[in-house]
C-alpha cells in the first residue's frame, strides 16, 4: 500500500470511529432520543397598531377607485391616439426594405438549394435582417426554418 493510500485509509477509519463514538455517547445535554422533551410556548405577538394622525383624513376606497379610473381612461386615450396615427414610412425606406427582403430571400434560397447553412450564409443574411421589421423577418426566415425542420439543410453552427 502506498503512503498516500495509507493516509486516506487512516482518515476514513478515524472518521468512522468518530461517528461511532458520537452515536454511543450522545449529546452533552443528555440523550435527545430517550429523554424528556421540553416545549417552550411563547405568547403570540400583538398586531401592529397604526394610529391615524388627528385632523388628517386618508383616501377612501372611492377616492382610489376614481384615481385608478382616471389613469386607465388617460392611458386608453393615449393608446387609441397612437393606434390611429399610422407610422409614415418614406418611399426610400420602403425601397430599402424591399431590397433587403429580396436579398435575404436570395441568400436563403441559395443556402436551401445547396443544402448547407454555414458562416457564409449567416454573415450574408444578418445585415439584411437588421433592416427588416418583425413581419418581414418572419416572412424571410420561414423557408429557412422549414428547411431546417425538414432536415433538408445541414447546419454548420446556429442558423442566424
Amino acid at each position: 500500500m502506498r503512503a498516500g493510500a495509507r493516509w486516506v485509509a487512516l482518515g476514513l477509519a478515524a472518521l468512522a470511529a468518530t461517528f461511532w463514538l458520537g452515536m454511543r455517547v450522545g449529546t452533552p445535554g443528555g440523550d435527545e432520543r430517550g429523554g424528556a422533551r421540553v416545549i417552550v410556548e411563547r405568547a403570540p405577538a400583538a398586531p401592529a397598531v397604526v394610529h391615524a394622525v388627528a385632523g388628517v383624513s386618508g383616501l377612501t376606497r372611492d377616492d382610489i377607485r376614481t384615481v385608478v379610473r382616471e389613469e386607465l381612461a388617460r392611458h386608453a386615450q393615449e393608446a387609441a391616439e397612437t393606434a390611429q396615427t399610422p407610422e409614415v414610412i418614406s418611399t426610400e425606406r420602403m425601397e430599402q426594405v424591399k431590397a433587403a427582403v429580396a436579398s435575404a430571400h436570395g441568400v436563403i434560397s441559395d443556402g436551401v438549394a445547396r443544402g448547407v447553412w454555414g458562416e457564409r450564409e449567416r454573415s450574408a443574411l444578418r445585415p439584411q435582417l437588421v433592416q427588416l421589421g418583425q413581419a418581414e423577418t418572419r416572412e424571410v426566415l420561414m423557408p429557412l426554418f422549414q428547411a431546417i425542420n425538414a432536415q433538408r439543410i445541414q447546419l454548420d453552427g446556429p442558423p442566424i
